[in-house]
């Protein structure tokens, strides 16, 4: 997930339980120091980690029990700041999901998507993901036959050309030839997906070029608010997630 979100142009970092404990500390320090980050953590994140300032926390997997979930949760809201936890349930964890919500004794308000959104967003993380797939089958590749050569010269032995040709064997010509091929089209579609990336993506009723009834109300006073001015609209205020929680809760409770 992490090269994924990197080629989609995310602060992104990770720790997980095979990494030695001095590249965990230095991948929390570096999410730490960074505006608008995201760690990606397995459930090795999910106790004794005090990070401050961590306004949301995605289960991108559903947590197996309730103590898990809300280990995972307590990552954000500490020491008295807000924060947002939103679980990612497909249709196969619902089972799961309801179970979990009857060990809580609660139910988990449903975050508002602008289904519109997703759909014009999808493109994007479809092409990262057939990057990154097309990337690590290369690096894969190329990490075994380095492997390969590394302990062949440490046994002191010649590998078979049928098992590991070389570049003056047809067969390892053409192999050299597909994999020219393969970074090549890696290359275009990386810059396609940077094009993509250049072009911004506005929620339905909004407009990059024009004024709207939406953004007309206090224009002034918004455009005067430099720190809650959004970066891509200044006519428009930053919105946070947990705002639009906080919404829905409302909207929920007059309903």
């Amino acid at each position: 997930m992490l090269p994924m979100l990197r080629l989609l142009g995310l602060n992104v970092f990770g720790i997980h339980a095979q990494m030695e404990q001095r590249q965990r500390l230095k991948s929390i320090d570096r999410f730490r120091d960074t505006e608008n980050a995201v760690l990606v953590a397995s459930d090795v994140a999910a106790r004794g980690l005090d990070i401050p300032k961590v306004e949301h926390v995605i289960h991108y997997q559903i947590p197996r029990s309730g103590d898990l979930y809300v280990h995972r949760s307590g990552r954000t809201a500490r020491a008295q700041n807000e924060g947002l936890a939103v679980m990612m349930v497909s249709p196969e964890e619902r089972k799961l999901y309801y179970k979990m919500c009857a060990k809580l004794d609660k139910d988990i308000t449903a975050f508002p998507i602008d289904l519109d959104l997703i759909g014009r967003l999808k493109p994007r993380v479809d092409l990262a993901r057939n990057i990154e797939l097309r990337e690590h089958r290369l690096n894969k590749a190329a990490h075994e036959k380095n492997w390969f050569r590394k302990n062949a010269e440490e046994m002191e032995i010649e590998l078979d050309s049928d098992f590991m040709p070389s570049s003056d064997d047809e067969r390892g010509a053409e192999d050299e030839h597909t994999e020219r091929k393969e970074k090549q089209q890696i290359r275009s579609l990386k810059t396609r997906l940077t094009q993509m990336l250049a072009k911004k993506i506005f929620g339905r009723g909004i407009s990059g070029r024009y004024l709207s009834s939406n953004s007309m109300a206090d224009l002034a006073e918004r455009l005067l608010d430099q720190d809650n001015a959004n970066a891509v609209i200044p006519t428009l205020r930053k919105e946070s997630a947990l705002e639009t929680a906080k919404l829905k809760v409302l909207i929920d409770q007059l309903d």
